[in-house]
């Protein structure tokens, strides 16, 4: 690997770490989209296609699996998510019809040979992804499943490369944590039918519509204390506004699933933003339709407890 495609290859694993971080997950739109580096955009990934050679880089970046649909070839994206949890260690993926000698295969077979470390976009929702990286491909065999197959390991950061046998059991926990976090996002969202809690905002019928929603939207986890998270019940959906508002105590939710506005914005909002925020005062939360996914009010107490001693 040349110095330019490893630069490109670390720069796009920082870019996926910023809009994880960010966003909780990738938009397929974001993905297309990729990233600017030396005044060239970067795809994360090749349109259309599981198997990510981008056009700037000779090796492969990326590997996606799309969410199911009845249309789909491929039995690895409906078996993705179990595989990820029932696995000791390693996950499959099938290579794309047409057998070894395919190109888009050949370059997963450069991947293992050359010991590559590339990003893993999985589906949580349509066209909404969770990224894995480092990942490592293990091993490269033409005769697995109905296409052939390659087998996957999860790095740690900072980690061996490629993840030895031994090690490959806490990549997976790590990969697995990240799930579940993914997936308690995307219950929380469907609870709320993708609209703020507090503000209405979201809900658009058209795919481009939602797509645009979901970066306007965060879930904010009630009891981040939690070793796993819960059900919808444990999560908020907010505009990022509100998400951050509400993360820095400038606003509360009570256990009665009122909205209070702090001390200070109440004697001190002036400029449009706080004045905005400072009106939400006493505003009733929009709550999902099913009754088991309302916040839980011990939460909500105990994290209301904490905003009304913050200075």
């Amino acid at each position: 690997m040349d110095q330019r495609e490893q630069r490109i290859r670390l720069a796009a694993f920082a870019h996926v770490e910023r809009l994880s971080r960010a966003n909780g997950g990738l938009t397929g739109d974001q993905l297309n989209a990729g990233f600017l580096f030396e005044d060239d955009y970067i795809p994360l990934v090749r349109r259309q296609q599981g198997i990510g050679k981008v056009a700037a880089m000779p090796h492969l970046l990326s590997l996606r699996t799309a969410w199911p649909t009845s249309r789909s070839i491929y039995a690895d994206q409906s078996a993705a998510h179990e595989q990820i949890f029932s696995s000791d260690g390693e996950i499959t993926y099938d290579f794309a019809k047409g057998g070894p000698e395919q190109g888009v295969n050949r370059h997963l077979y450069d991947a293992w040979e050359l010991e590559l470390p590339v990003i893993y976009f999985l589906a949580v929702a349509p066209a909404y992804y969770h990224a894995f990286m480092p990942v490592w491909i293990t091993d490269w065999d033409p005769q697995a499943g109905e296409y052939g197959q390659v087998r996957l390991a999860f790095g740690l950061p900072g980690g061996e490369r490629p993840v030895p046998a031994e090690a490959r059991r806490a990549g997976l926990v790590v990969a697995q944590r990240g799930l579940r976090r993914a997936r308690f996002r995307e219950r929380v969202v469907y609870a709320y039918r993708q609209r703020c809690a507090i503000s209405g905002d979201g809900g658009n019928q058209s795919a481009a519509a939602r797509a645009r929603s979901r970066r306007l939207l965060a879930v904010a986890e009630l009891d981040g204390a939690a070793a796993e998270p819960r059900g919808p019940s444990g999560g908020l959906l907010l505009t990022r506004l509100h998400r951050a508002a509400f993360e820095a105590n400038l606003i509360g939710i009570d256990a009665d699933y009122r909205v209070r506005a702090s001390q200070h914005l109440l004697a001190e909002a002036h400029d449009p933003l706080t004045v905005a925020l400072r009106d939400l005062d006493g505003a009733k939360l929009r709550l999902p339709s099913r009754p088991e996914h309302h916040p839980d009010r011990d939460l909500l107490a105990a994290r209301f407890a904490e905003f009304v001693r913050a200075p």
